[in-house]
């Protein structure tokens, strides 16, 4: 009976229009290997989704000068990199980033950033950040056909999944939005005003998901860590899970629960030029606070260059070094998968650059450390072999390891791309 009234569902839902499936949702890459891998997962077809998802909010959290809308701005022009028709609209209500700024992280000409970044700074309130998304998503919906871009998946019937090229609306920081008539009341801009501009933010944030998952439109916000004040012996729990319990997130509740994915920031030792990578920055420290398709709580480690922002090299080779995976001193540091090729600290990130031999074995060595980040695989539902890609003849156990099986022979394999490899 089941099954008779699901395709009755489904026909109604074609006829009466009150809502549709989502197929697939993409992931995208952001050119920060260890946060795509802490906020990706395991598919249940073997293969592994890293980065962001389509269509979602995500929230960076930090104190001043830690350097959250830099990350942004980098983990932003990454995706836009990856397709032709990937627009960045930057909501600058701190007025903090110049065009310049955005070039000088990214290696962007100026007419690449004139074609693909707008830089918003004027009249710019709650109200025409919601229009903006509104007015996008209508527009790429109105030109799928012209727009849409192959995800690489494909349905349960064998056919291309396609989506539209994800839109990025940066808003930095969500702490100095604020409605239109309240910005332009000097009356309200007090402790009144307060709760009014939480009242209108949560509308936004509430209204702006529906067009964002329509318009593939990731929404990526910057946000401040304040500390809250609190009187007497009884202290109020944590804002959220894994933050501190003096931690604040300004701008609403409804920011916050309906972010996909929420990342704490944190500063730690600072690098100088004339020592070990001969950068001027700092180590820091993500926390994932909040994520819909990994295990909230984890932390990991990044590379903070004061000039260039996250060095995605230097931070996996930090990461490697921690785990041991690199030995040697000196001038002759080397991966152990590959103690031919010898480097010194400075110039691991043109050793990277110009020997194809050794940045292969550096990006399997990050691959395999990186993949203990992700979420464990669904099991089948009754523990025994359950095929999960036909045309490679290839089953999952039910302790979530896949079998290649040829004439009966059974030989345990890994997803590497989109290939099969042997498990030596």
């Amino acid at each position: 009976m089941s099954n008779i009234l699901m395709g009755q569902f489904r026909e109604a839902m074609k006829k009466e229009d009150f809502g549709s499936e989502c197929e697939y949702t993409p992931y995208y890459r952001t050119g920060i290997d260890i946060f795509d891998y802490i906020n990706g997962k395991h598919d249940a077809d073997g293969g592994i989704s890293l980065g962001l998802p389509a269509g979602k909010a995500y929230m960076a959290i930090a104190e001043s000068g830690v350097g959250k809308t830099t990350k942004l701005i980098q983990q932003a022009c990454a995706i836009a990199d990856q397709f032709d028709e990937s627009t960045i609209f930057h909501y600058d209500f701190e007025r903090a980033t110049s065009p310049e700024r955005v070039m000088a992280l990214t290696g962007w000409s100026k007419e690449k950033f004139k074609n693909k970044y707008i830089h918003l700074t004027k009249n710019i309130y709650a109200e025409s950040l919601f229009d903006g998304v509104k007015a996008i998503a209508k527009i790429k919906q109105e030109n799928y056909e012209a727009l849409k871009v192959d995800t690489g998946a494909t349905d349960e019937d064998g056919n291309i999944i396609y989506a539209l090229p994800p839109t990025i609306f940066l808003v930095d920081s969500v702490a100095l939005i604020a409605p239109k008539d309240i910005e332009d009341s000097e009356e309200m801009k007090g402790s009144m005003g307060a709760a009014a501009i939480a009242k209108v933010n949560t509308n936004v944030f509430k209204r702006v998901m529906s067009p964002m998952e329509d318009g593939n439109i990731i929404l990526m916000l910057v946000n401040h860590l304040t500390k809250k004040i609190e009187i007497g012996f009884a202290k109020t729990k944590a804002q959220v899970n894994y933050l501190k319990q003096d931690d604040s997130i300004p701008g609403g509740k409804a920011v916050t629960y309906l972010s996909n994915t929420l990342v704490k920031l944190e500063a730690s030792s600072k690098l100088e030029e004339d020592k070990e990578f001969g950068v001027k920055g700092f180590y820091m420290t993500g926390i994932l606070v909040k994520s819909r398709s990994n295990a909230a709580g984890l932390t990991f480690k990044m590379v903070f260059e004061q000039k260039n922002g996250i060095n995605n090299i230097l931070t996996n080779y930090v990461n490697l070094k921690d785990a041991k995976l690199i030995g040697g001193a000196g001038r002759s540091y080397y991966l152990h998968s590959l103690p031919t090729v010898k480097f010194s600290q400075k110039l691991v990130v043109e050793k990277y650059n110009t020997v194809p031999e050794f940045r292969k074995a550096f990006d399997k060595d990050v691959a395999e450390l990186y993949k203990k980040y992700l979420n464990e695989l669904p099991e089948s539902d009754d523990g025994e072999l359950k095929l999960i890609d036909s045309e490679n003849n290839v089953y999952r156990d039910g302790d979530g390891d896949f079998w290649y099986e040829e004439d009966g022979d059974y030989t345990q394999v890994y997803k590497d791309g989109e290939d099969w490899v042997e498990v030596e």
